[in-house]
């Protein structure tokens, strides 16, 4: 199955040009954008882009050249004729164009004119709306006015029937309050008496207050003496805890000379015996080396014996 290829815009125009110029009808922008089913801007580049391949297709060839030795004058002026004609029709063309193209104008401007005239519709539209949506809520807001005025009103006339009432309330609470005061004057009488009491019991409690100040300053006198005493104790003590320690550490210096003295005395000791070892030894070697003497002279008187015999 063979698939059919979608035309393009551009064939689109152009079959719509052919059919117009087949019909013997003016081809225009308009004309074609609507049989075309194209956008204006797409209509009118392709009716430029089809006259100016339409007028190429038109335009006249050069003539060969053993025609135009054999008719060269009468193809000149045919020539010329030709291309009067060819600038007259390019002319025509671009005139058109020309024309199409303000057509085009034209019907932009009447669109957005119509789009502008859209959105102003669309504007008033929505400031009617929101002046309805305005009045509206006006209109809820004077019915709650209304509404609360007689409520108002209501309690305006409640609150004057609880008025008479509060003051029913008051003045009886005033008696109670009148009663009470009897009853308060009463207790300030009891008060000031039991005031003139405190009174003198409060004179003898600062007399007994006096009294117990001089025998605190007594004390307090005392209270210093005996930590004057305290304190000359404390001093005669730290003396005898010094000559105590001072004590202590000399007989710790004594006993440490006394261990150094018992040391050197084991040493000087083991030096003696040390000492009496070698001397026996140096006796019991002086021995030998006596008799050792001894046996040299006896041999060396030998020897001088022998030496004098031999000279003899």
């Amino acid at each position: 199955m063979v698939e059919m290829s979608t035309p393009t815009v551009s064939d689109r125009v152009f079959a719509a040009c052919d059919q117009l110029e087949a019909a013997g009808e003016r081809i225009t922008v308009a004309t074609v954008r609507k049989q075309a089913q194209v956008s204006m801007q797409d209509a009118s580049e392709g009716v430029r882009a089809w006259r100016q391949a339409h007028a190429q297709a038109q335009s006249v060839p050069e003539p060969p050249e053993a025609v135009a030795r054999a008719l060269n004058g009468a193809w000149g002026a045919a020539l010329t004729a030709a291309r009067t004609e060819v600038e007259h029709l390019a002319t025509e063309a671009r005139q058109a164009q020309e024309h199409a193209e303000a057509e085009a104008a034209d019907l932009l401007a009447a669109i957005t004119e119509t789009e502008v005239s859209r959105d102003e519709a669309r504007s008033e539209l929505e400031r009617i709306r929101a002046e309805l949506t305005r009045a509206q809520a006006e209109q809820q807001q004077a019915i709650g006015k209304a509404s609360d005025a007689i409520q108002a009103r209501a309690r305006e006339e409640g609150r004057r029937e609880q008025a008479v009432n509060e003051a029913g309330r008051l003045r009886g609470e005033l008696d109670e309050a009148k009663e009470r005061v009897r009853e308060f004057q009463d207790i300030a009488d009891q008060a000031k008496a039991q005031a003139q009491q405190d009174r003198h019991a409060r004179a003898q409690a600062e007399a007994e207050t006096k009294t117990a100040r001089t025998a605190l300053t007594e004390a307090e006198i005392s209270r210093d003496e005996a930590f004057s005493t305290l304190k000359d104790c404390r001093a005669d003590l730290t003396k005898v805890q010094a000559e105590r320690d001072q004590a202590v550490e000399t007989a710790a210096q004594a006993r440490q000379d006394q261990a150094q003295e018992k040391a050197t005395r084991q040493q000087a000791e083991a030096e003696v015996a040390q000492l009496r070892k070698d001397l026996k030894s140096s006796r019991e070697k002086l021995r030998k080396t006596d008799t050792e003497t001894k046996s040299l002279r006896t041999e060396l008187s030998a020897a001088q014996e022998e030496i004098r015999t031999l000279r003899d």
